[in-house]
């Protein structure tokens, strides 16, 4: 299934507050945040290093599997940073009601692997951006 023109609107709505806003605080967002927590349990999200094995991806509702740079504390802000690639690279489909996005290195290696319900996935950036301190 295709992305409707109201999800490309909001998809470059999402683009272009990342980098006039979201790319300005590196560093001021929080994924251990409680609110988003409780967002996360409530629509069964699940997340990794894209190097782990660790998600059954068939257990989970939606995951997030990605690369978060250690240098870096704020593991919120680069999934954020994923997902605006994924999307500007056009690597985001939907499917049964789900939108699936990936990223990739400059070299080809995959960076984030994600699978979340249409629905949940605007209020899920919501909340992520919600945990700016």
């Amino acid at each position: 299934m295709a992305l409707n023109n109201n999800e490309k609107v909001k998809l470059f709505n999402y683009l272009t507050h990342f980098e006039h806003e979201i790319k300005k605080n590196r560093e001021r967002y929080d994924l251990s945040n409680n609110q988003l927590q409780v967002f996360i349990n409530d629509n069964d999200i699940a997340f990794c290093s894209h190097t782990a094995k660790g998600i059954d991806t068939k257990e989970h509702d939606a995951y997030f599997q990605y690369e978060y740079r250690y240098k870096s504390m704020d593991k919120a802000y680069d999934l954020m940073r994923h997902i605006r690639n994924a999307i500007a690279h056009g690597n985001i489909t939907k499917k049964d009601g789900y939108f699936w996005l990936t990223d990739y290195t400059t070299k080809g290696t995959k960076t984030l692997d994600a699978k979340i319900k249409t629905e949940v996935f605007w209020n899920f950036l919501t909340e992520l951006e919600n945990t700016y301190h």
